[in-house]
């Protein structure tokens, strides 16, 4: 499969098994990838244990969750907008849960793969395209703040950024609310910083003003 489809992207949907087969895998898949690319290494292999990626053998996938904090290493979150499988009545996540999820995840240094369950026709239902088409028409406004971004020295502000107590596999289950404003950055300049809602009013980002060298205000964000 490697050698003739040559995948950007191997993913696994659980951790590596039998190591020697494993990792001669994905020893492969990388070289594959640097003899198409020059020499440069494109693909990505990602794995659901996180031993597996401690030593930069993969990218860490969470299923369903998000890391606690900022990650060192890049991480991956694979979610779907209702059911893995696609199920007629299954209310959807709304595009604005998807783009928050999406900038949350992102401000922690991780990548977001979201799922959209196909009926048997093979095309997406009418309110999954719809759905897609709002995270599109954000992403062409917004895509600077998501694409070749890195993580600030904080992830967001307010309570929203603190971990339930509920973990799984070192994750947080992704919450079904509102979230608090969160840095996707771009280092050294500018940092970006995403508001998950806007009440009309200016905004202070009271968390910079320790880190705002020279300056006594607070920045501001202002319609």
């Amino acid at each position: 499969m490697i050698d003739k489809y040559e995948p950007d992207l191997l993913y696994n949907d659980g951790g590596l098994v039998y190591p020697e087969v494993g990792y001669q895998l994905v020893s492969h898949l990388y070289n594959v990838s640097a003899r198409v690319h020059g020499g440069k290494v494109e693909a990505v292999y990602t794995s659901k244990g996180r031993s597996d990626c401690d030593t930069g053998t993969c990218i860490f996938d969470i299923e369903r969750g998000v890391a606690d904090k900022i990650q060192a290493n890049p991480w991956q979150t694979d979610t779907c907008i209702g059911s893995w499988h696609y199920k007629r009545n299954v209310e959807y996540k709304s595009p604005k849960r998807c783009i928050d999820m999406l900038c949350d995840i992102v401000s922690r240094n991780g990548n977001l793969m979201l799922n959209f369950p196909l009926p048997n026709s093979g095309e997406l239902d009418s309110k999954e395209l719809q759905i897609l088409d709002e995270i599109t028409r954000w992403m062409a406004v917004n895509g600077e703040g998501i694409y070749s971004s890195r993580p600030w020295k904080i992830f967001g502000d307010g309570p929203g950024t603190k971990p339930p107590q509920s973990q799984t596999c070192g994750s947080t289950r992704t919450p079904a609310r509102t979230l608090p404003p969160k840095m996707s950055a771009s280092l050294p300049r500018p940092v970006r910083c995403t508001l998950s809602s806007w009440a009309g009013r200016a905004r202070e980002l009271r968390f910079l003003r320790s880190r705002w060298a020279g300056r006594t205000a607070c920045p501001r964000f202002a319609k």
